[in-house]
């Protein structure tokens, strides 16, 4: 899973929804620095990606993707399963519109910025100032983040094609997404 899922799991809990927002942005020496309900949030969110990366759904969602995307596909599927999120966020948290819940998130993140990593506090600013979270309803966002994800990775890659494939693959990846959501829910239920 990616950003938005990782908060939405934290229910409202803001050190953990911290540390579900550092999992990706870990430095050296960070469990020293972090408050023990951060650390919970960053065990939470690798808790998380372990039962998301072996799910028998998630694993047929990346096959969808075809071989030219096969040594991606599980970044993309992240990605992909956020966009299902934003989409139908109505559906799984029909309290609280998703732009308030993503200004909610940022307001968060803003109050620990003495938790935060050096790594994270650099994407921070465009993760805010672009609405990333919210943005990950529509299509052509997840076109730019699939662009920016490709541009950190060192060689080339067929990432920026994630987009067609999901396209291609959209009815039967949103029916994944939707099988398996409420697993990783009560999967993260049945951890507090």
């Amino acid at each position: 899973m990616n950003f938005l899922a990782h908060v939405y799991l934290s229910r409202h809990d803001e050190e953990l929804m911290v540390g579900q927002m550092l999992g990706d942005f870990l430095e050296r020496g960070w469990r020293d620095r972090l408050p023990p309900r951060v650390v919970e949030g960053v065990n939470l969110h690798h808790k998380v990606d372990r039962f998301t990366d072996t799910h028998n759904v998630f694993a047929r969602s990346r096959k969808r993707l075809g071989d030219d995307l096969r040594l991606y596909a599980g970044v993309l599927v992240d990605i992909f399963y956020d966009h299902f999120l934003a989409q139908s966020w109505a559906r799984y948290h029909p309290a609280q519109p998703l732009p308030e819940f993503s200004a909610e998130v940022y307001a968060t993140l803003e109050r620990h910025s003495g938790s935060l990593t050096g790594r994270f506090l650099r994407v921070f600013p465009s993760m805010r100032a672009h609405d990333w979270l919210a943005g990950y309803a529509r299509l052509e966002v997840i076109d730019r983040v699939l662009q920016g994800v490709s541009r950190r990775l060192s060689r080339p890659n067929p990432i920026p094609s994630g987009g067609l494939a999901l396209r291609a693959h959209y009815a039967a990846l949103e029916e994944d997404f939707h099988e398996f959501f409420p697993e990783l829910e009560a999967f993260v239920g049945s951890l507090r």
